[in-house]
């Protein structure tokens, strides 16, 4: 035998302490399945984390979850992501009327790590930076289109001005904006470099923005 794991007297841990925390019998036994496999996983015998536990679930289920999290949510995933060795990418931005600016600049994202968190401005936010006609696709739709590129992971919203509450609380090991900034204008520049990772600034794509795709849809109307 090359591996003594545990699996077993992990699957009765497991259905142990799920019946006394008050699950049924068919939740316990699944949870126990899922543990025994993690166990199974991993050199020799070691304890299973509630977290790989949480973990294992939300990826089981991700078709039906989609790509969409709530903070709390997305932050225990990145946890597990960062317990596998994985780095995290971090962006931000309104994302109206996505075009192919857009396209190269989360490929380019992408090409930075292994995992792409993009936060997207609610339509409320998005109305106080840039005046009441915008946003032109509502936040609802925009996270849809986003949720289909292949190379974003996840998405989620702020209401805030600028992203740097989620920064902090993600503490991504890359930060990216377009080449249109300088590092130091970039938000939450400071708290990423503090913690050890760094700002990426993607290339622009001439003549593609959002603006300019605004304005050839007004002229073509004239």
């Amino acid at each position: 035998m090359f591996d003594v794991t545990g699996a077993g007297d992990m699957v009765l841990a497991m259905i142990t302490v799920a019946r006394a925390a008050g699950a049924n019998w068919i939740d316990a036994v699944a949870l126990g399945n899922i543990a025994g496999g993690l166990e199974v996983e991993k050199f020799g015998c070691v304890p299973i984390t509630p977290q790989e536990i949480i973990h294992d679930l939300l990826t089981e289920n991700r078709e039906s979850l989609g790509k969409q999290r709530t903070l709390d949510r997305l932050l225990l995933e990145l946890n597990r992501h960062r317990a596998a060795g994985r780095n995290i990418v971090f962006t931000n931005g309104v994302f109206d009327i996505v075009h192919l600016g857009h396209i190269e600049y989360f490929q380019f994202a992408k090409r930075q790590g292994d995992i792409l968190v993009v936060a997207v401005n609610t339509d409320s936010s998005v109305r106080r930076l840039k005046g009441p006609k915008r946003p032109i696709i509502p936040e609802k739709d925009r996270l849809k289109l986003l949720e289909e590129l292949q190379s974003i992971d996840y998405v989620l919203t702020f209401d805030e001005d600028t992203p740097l509450k989620l920064i902090e609380q993600i503490k991504p090991d890359v930060l990216v904006k377009g080449a249109d900034y300088t590092k130091e204008k970039v938000v939450g520049w400071e708290s990423v470099e503090a913690s050890g990772g760094r700002i990426a600034l993607a290339p622009l794509v001439d003549g593609r923005s959002t603006s300019s795709v605004i304005q050839k849809i007004l002229e073509a109307y004239k």
